[in-house]
Formats: structure tokens, C-alpha cells, sequence
């Protein structure tokens, strides 16, 4: 099975905020345990311009960072647009099963191929003012087109996966919840 995973979330100003650090931190852990039935492929890029690496190249944040725009950040609307856009029609000639994108806004599906997206939380629409600003309906139907079309849903919580079934009613069978890992190298019990 051939799987492409996106890391252009690196090209936004998550970079280095939670989607950015969860994603090259997935991308490095799915790349240290690919299996030979499965090959493992990283999308990079910006502005349009997409390339495929091995999941043997390098993913140091430096490198990472370098073939996803560099010093500059794609504004978040941007981005969206653009993945709907000149991702989807580079992804639409490459040969894939399956799409992984650890930010789900703006994914591309594909007739014929397996998407599957990470839901992170549906904060907006559950918290509300001030983190949401459009009217509910607005805001569950947006999480409705955002979630719905992809073959799976990644949770990263319980919680959140009761959320999309409440508010978006993706089907319990089309998640699963995978929690965050915790970085060993800087984060363990005190030893005694």
C-alpha cells in the first residue's frame, strides 16, 4: 500500500505550535516503523509547488521547514485554498491509496483513494464566543463539510470523538482515537 502523508502543514504559522509539532513528530515515528507491505511517502511544499521524499529522507525541522516555503509562512486562508487547489491536482496524478492529513482544514478528497484526517477538536463550535464567531449553524455545518467526506477520522481524544458524532454525525465505526504521545527524550518521571 502506497501512503502519501502531508507535511505542508509545516509552510503555516503551525510550524511551531501543536498541528506542526504533531505532525513531524508522526511523520518521524510512522517512518521509523514502516513495514515492507506499506511505502511511506512525504508531501512537502508550498505556494503550489509539491514534491514526494522517501519516507528515508531526512526530516529534520530545518530540512523540513526549508522544502515547506522556508522563512515564509503561507497565510492559513491561503494554504486551504491552496490545497484544494494545486495539492489536490498534484495529488490527482500521483498514485496513492491513501492521504494522511494531520491538519484536516482544507483536504482534498479523491475519487477512488482512502483519505484519512486527524481531528484535533471542535472547539469553535462547542466553546463558542470568543472562539467562534459565526453563528452555530454556520459552524457545525463547516465541521460537517470538513469531516464528513473522508474515508476516517483520527481523534485525538474521547472527547473529541463524541463531538464529531454529536455535531457532525460521523458514524462512531469512521473514528478512532489515537491519544498524543509524550517526547521521552524531554519529558519523564523524576527518578527517586
Amino acid at each position: 500500500m502506497r501512503v502519501i502523508f502531508d507535511l505542508t502543514p509545516l509552510s503555516t504559522g503551525s510550524r511551531f505550535r501543536g498541528i506542526g509539532t504533531y505532525t513531524l513528530d508522526l511523520a518521524r515515528s510512522l517512518a521509523a516503523e514502516v513495514t515492507d507491505d506499506i511505502e511511506l511517502i512525504f508531501l512537502v511544499g508550498s505556494e503550489g509547488e509539491y514534491e514526494l521524499w522517501p519516507s528515508s529522507h531526512s526530516l529534520e525541522l530545518d530540512t523540513v521547514v526549508a522544502a515547506c516555503g522556508g522563512d515564509e509562512v503561507t497565510p492559513y486562508p491561503r494554504y486551504y485554498h491552496q490545497k484544494r487547489g494545486a495539492m489536490k491536482r498534484f495529488l490527482d496524478e500521483q498514485e496513492f491509496e491513501l492521504f494522511h492529513a494531520p491538519d484536516p482544514k482544507g483536504t482534498p478528497t479523491f475519487k477512488r483513494k482512502k483519505t484519512l484526517i486527524t481531528a484535533h477538536d471542535l472547539i469553535p463550535t462547542v466553546m463558542g464566543w470568543p472562539y467562534r464567531v459565526a453563528p452555530m449553524w454556520w459552524s457545525v455545518m463547516y465541521n460537517k463539510r470538513r469531516y464528513l467526506p473522508h474515508t476516517h477520522v483520527i481523534s485525538i481524544s474521547q472527547w473529541t470523538a463524541n463531538d464529531l458524532e454529536r455535531y457532525c454525525g460521523l458514524p462512531p465505526e469512521r473514528t478512532t482515537v489515537v491519544y498524543h504521545g509524550v517526547d521521552h527524550e524531554r519529558f519523564s518521571p523524576e527518578k527517586q
